[in-house]
């Protein structure tokens, strides 16, 4: 009764019961045995439609007496698990994308402890080879995993890549063009502006043809990396978690056109 009445499953048993009571008599079924069978027809929410809810605001995590129909009762009558309910709500939401994470370490949101936790949110390993710890603070502290993980490379990678000339060696004139470069890329990432106009506007800055090339192709090449990652994601998820079949995920990877060696 604590799932089955906030659920709605006993609407329209009454009108059934009468409709059937005859048919029931000559099946030999009772009616408290007819009861239990109308409880139990109706197809519940999957956990990934309940994970959606949850992200737009439309159930709660928990369930009240003000709202009944929170994921945690969707997840009790799915039997999973309760040990395993508040772990799988905790991964339902999206983690920092490569990008969102370069950007936040850039600007002083993300220190190197967090940009390393957000590398292994993202399916990087934060393990060097043959050591094991039991969390990724345990492992951001090891010398070894903070430098020779994947995790550790990432983060190298982004300290590398967010790092700024010292600033007695930058003139007013350099601080500008960096920032209106940055503003041009962000605006074709963004699709303020099309190649035509970024490869214009940097050539005005000075860019040569090769620089201007450079920029542009890692602008794409970054868009293309995140929309490949977010769906291989989606992808995986949906398996792991029964949403899709196996012949369903080759189909979709199909048509993703990655390369053989991604896909054998």
């Amino acid at each position: 009764p604590e799932i089955s009445r906030p659920f709605g499953q006993f609407d329209g048993l009454p009108e059934v019961l009468e409709l059937a009571k005859d048919d029931l008599k000559a099946a030999g079924m009772s009616e408290t045995t007819f009861t239990k069978e109308w409880v139990a027809h109706w197809m519940l929410p999957s956990i990934m439609q309940g994970f959606e809810m949850l992200h737009r605001g439309v159930i709660p995590a928990k369930s009240t007496e003000a709202r009944p129909l929170g994921l945690d009762r969707l997840m009790k009558a799915l039997d999973i698990m309760p040990a395993w309910q508040e772990p799988l709500t905790d991964i339902s939401y999206s983690p920092y994308t490569r990008v969102d994470v370069r950007r936040m370490h850039k600007i002083g949101v993300l220190d190197d402890e967090a940009v390393f936790t957000a590398y292994a949110d993202v399916g990087f390993s934060p393990f060097a080879p043959g050591c094991v710890h039991e969390t990724v603070s345990e492992a951001f502290a090891c010398e070894r995993c903070r430098h020779d993980s994947k995790v550790g490379h990432m983060l190298d990678f982004t300290i590398l890549y967010n790092k700024e000339p010292p600033e007695v060696e930058k003139t007013v004139e350099d601080k500008e063009r960096d920032r209106t470069k940055a503003d041009i890329l962000s605006g074709l990432a963004d699709g303020l502006l099309v190649e035509g106009e970024a490869t214009e506007a940097l050539s005005a800055l000075g860019y040569n043809g090769i620089d201007v090339a450079y920029y542009l192709s890692r602008v794409a090449f970054e868009q293309a990396s995140d929309e490949l990652t977010t769906s291989l994601r989606y992808l995986h998820d949906s398996y792991i978690k029964g949403v899709m079949t196996f012949a369903q995920i080759t189909d979709e990877m199909g048509k993703l056109n990655l390369p053989d060696t991604m896909t054998s």
